[in-house]
């Protein structure tokens, strides 16, 4: 099983600037998993302005999954979706720049009868570095469903 987002818009990003400037925002991009907790981070890595002083980009928007046994996430759609095509073994990746992000999981899923298996995205925008921080899973990991 595949699934997923794609084009997750990185904190600070408003829809006027990605619809007129979308390829020069993609060049701000930076899409980060942190492995252990299966979070996606997915930010600016500055906020693109028309002068010449730094603007730091403090937003962030989030992305978890839980359910299924999950084997791989992706941040990079391209990749992963290329990789499902040729049936090559999914590579979790933890680092993406200047791309459009992208959340996927992959699993292998046997549903015997009639079993069902449940997973859930769970998306928030614009979240301060304290948000993030505050963003623990619980002991073991995110809630794991069981089929119904």
């Amino acid at each position: 099983m595949l699934d997923g987002i794609r084009n997750i818009l990185p904190g600070g990003a408003d829809y006027n600037f990605q619809n007129e400037y979308s390829n020069l925002l993609d060049g701000y991009k930076k899409n980060e998993l942190v492995e252990e907790t299966r979070l996606g981070l997915f930010m600016l890595s500055s906020i693109p302005v028309d002068k010449a002083e730094p603007s730091e980009s403090l937003k962030t928007t989030t992305v978890w999954s839980y359910g299924t046994g999950v084997t791989a996430e992706c941040l990079s759609p391209t990749n992963k979706l290329r990789s499902s095509s040729r049936d090559l073994p999914l590579q979790t990746e933890n680092d993406i720049r200047a791309s459009r992000g992208a959340y996927f999981i992959n699993a292998d899923i046997f549903l015997p009868g009639q079993k069902a298996e449940e997973w859930f995205f769970v998306c928030e925008v614009d979240q301060s570095t304290t948000d993030v921080a505050n963003l623990q899973p619980l002991p073991g990991g995110w809630p794991q469903l069981s089929g119904s």
